[in-house]
């Protein structure tokens, strides 16, 4: 097992490592195991295009249900409404991106679209898998200074209870 671990990267341990053994390690990455047309058609259909616009317009929403949220009165009407604009605008650019994503699908290989689709689904595990270590860390950290303050909290009472007995004494 300990020369599997090596052969591996170091996020593949455990179940992770069945799942790699499954896949090729070329399909660990979004590209890998792709042909060089496929992988110049996925980078061209993921790249971003700019449109500072909608950009600008999407910044603008957010900065309104801010707003709201911060006001003296809440609104909820006024905040549901402003989301409902930010998700409007947001889902301009998400359909644009799926379209992009279609158009390059079409043009790859039966090869090509499977190679792509394993490294998607080996990513989305490696992800999920760091999200719950993260959520795990978290919990352990939150433990870890609740005890403290509750540490805190005994020390400073036996301090304030020996220094008051320390008075008592002293008179």
């Amino acid at each position: 097992m300990l020369a599997a671990r090596q052969t591996f990267p170091k996020f593949l341990v455990g179940a992770a490592l069945a799942l790699g053994t499954a896949v090729p390690a070329a399909s660990q990455t979004p590209f890998g195991g792709l042909s060089s047309e496929g992988r110049a058609r996925l980078a061209a259909a993921m790249a971003r295009e700019e449109q500072p616009a909608l950009n600008a317009a999407i910044m603008k929403a957010r900065a309104k249900v801010l707003d709201l949220l911060s006001a003296e009165e809440l609104d909820a009407d006024a905040i549901a409404d402003a989301q409902k604009e930010e998700r409007r605008l947001v889902m301009q650019e998400h359909a644009r991106a799926h379209a992009r994503m279609l158009d390059a699908y079409k043009g790859l290989s039966a090869g090509d679209r499977q190679a792509f689709a394993a490294a998607v689904k080996m990513r989305e595990a490696r992800i999920r898998m760091e999200m719950s270590r993260a959520r795990d860390r978290m919990e352990k950290l939150d433990q870890l200074m609740e005890y403290q303050a509750q540490r805190m909290a005994q020390i400073r009472a036996q301090q304030r209870r020996g220094a008051s007995q320390q008075v008592s004494e002293d008179r």
